[in-house]
């Protein structure tokens, strides 16, 4: 009858063991994931940590160590376990985005011209434009701007035939709804910056070219298709990134439109014209649904990517080298509490974009000082997810300001059309 109580012993000082091991590990993963200077000290632990397990184990069994000892250390180490893996046991439900533009929706189709990654992306015919000059910061110098670089600005618009190509067809073609959120992590689905630029500074500079040469109608036709592109794609834009590529575009043709408004010399129907876009600018409650809604869509499409690939999710937190937790490891449960994570998450874009749209800033710049400082803080459940939301959260606060001085801009410009 000895062997079958050895037997209990032993099993019992086994499973403590290795519940107590996950603990220990957990307490040096997470050291490793905080602190580059725990590195060189977090390998060795690692690496000698199943070594002192085996030590343990057979001095227990030699010794036939206690259950006044092991059984404590089995509780507690167990309720440990239990406290960080426990996740929400239901994954929040994916964001509502409301009606998707079909595949062969025009707007959708000159959207994808520029997007990253697309099968249907154009955006290696712009490889090869020059960069074009920077505007100066005094809007009184962009007379003397133009002026100077005449030739360059007058033929970037003749030969930008993409550029060309794509306002029309953006312009002419109003979103169904939103445009799908990108499916993939990689950064695929996002919109290029830089040849969308390209389209509007040479726009602009042209723009102010046909005003030194008297050609302020001209200057106007040009720039009014520019920005009914830019709220075409805005209000079918479901991310942040989208809508401050169609801020930036907006921003610098308000610029432009201002002085031609103030020149005086435009004629009645270019003045209706102007007015007439402005009044088409989606309205900024759309803008940010949209946006954030987008956010959280991508956000799960990146969770998705994190919980298949944990060796892609260390990559992405902490330097390859330091990256100690084999991949797919079950001991990541520790570590990540998946459902949890993207519900705080999408808690907090859900009260983010309600406080942006209601121009809410100083209550926004609280919200995310404390949600910073939050994912700042030692946290012992789902570190994680934490460090997840530190990496990836962007400059929310910025951008939203950016969308509501860029709509006092346009509020003011229709204004001053408007007058008798």
């Amino acid at each position: 009858m000895r062997l079958l109580p050895r037997c209990v012993h032993t099993v019992t000082l086994l499973v403590t063991l290795i519940l107590f091991g996950a603990v220990m590990f957990f307490a040096v993963g997470s050291v490793g994931l905080r602190s580059s200077s725990f590195d060189l000290l977090v390998k060795w632990i690692t690496f000698a940590l199943p070594v002192i397990l085996i030590l343990l184990g057979a001095w227990g069994i030699w010794k036939k160590a206690p259950y006044a000892l092991l059984l404590p250390a089995l509780v507690l180490s167990g309720g440990v376990i239990f406290y960080l893996v426990r996740d929400d046991p239901v994954r929040p439900p994916p964001p509502n985005l409301g009606m998707i533009t079909p595949p062969d929706s025009a707007s959708y189709g000159a959207y994808r011209w520029y997007l990253k990654k697309d099968p249907h992306s154009r955006i290696n015919e712009f490889k090869g434009k020059p960069e074009l000059p920077h505007f100066p910061a005094d809007h009184a110098k962009w007379a003397e701007f133009a002026a100077q670089h005449r030739q360059v600005f007058t033929q970037a618009v003749a030969n930008d035939t993409l550029g060309r190509d794509w306002i029309e067809a953006m312009a002419r073609a109003e979103p169904e709804g939103i445009y799908p959120p990108p499916v993939e992590a990689s950064g695929a689905g996002i919109l290029a910056y830089a040849p969308v630029r390209y389209i509007t500074d040479a726009r602009a500079g042209y723009a102010q070219v046909l005003m030194l040469d008297q050609r302020d109608d001209e200057a106007a036709a040009l720039l009014v298709p520019v920005l009914r592109a830019s709220y075409h794609f805005e209000r079918g834009g479901a991310l942040l990134v989208t809508a401050a590529v169609a801020v930036a575009i907006q921003r610098r043709t308000y610029n432009q439109l201002e002085l031609l408004v103030a020149s005086g010399k435009l004629s009645p129907a270019s003045r209706a014209s102007i007015a007439g876009v402005l009044k088409e600018a989606p309205p900024l409650s759309l803008v940010f649904d949209h946006a954030y809604l987008g956010e959280e869509a991508f956000a799960r499409t990146g969770m998705d990517v994190l919980k298949g690939d944990y060796g892609a999710m260390v990559r992405t937190l902490v330097p390859e080298e330091k990256a100690m937790i084999p991949s797919n490891h079950f001991l990541w449960r520790l570590f990540f509490n998946p459902n949890r994570s993207e519900r705080e998450y999408a808690e907090f874009l859900h009260e983010f974009a309600r406080n942006a749209s209601e121009r809410e800033m100083i209550a926004n710049q609280k919200r995310i000082s404390a949600f910073v400082e939050e994912a700042s803080d030692w946290r012992i459940k789902d570190p994680v997810g934490q460090l997840l939301f530190r990496v990836s959260l962007p400059a929310f606060t910025k951008l939203n300001e950016a969308f509501w001085k860029t709509e006092d801009q346009r509020v003011a410009l229709l204004q001053q059309l408007e007058k008798p």
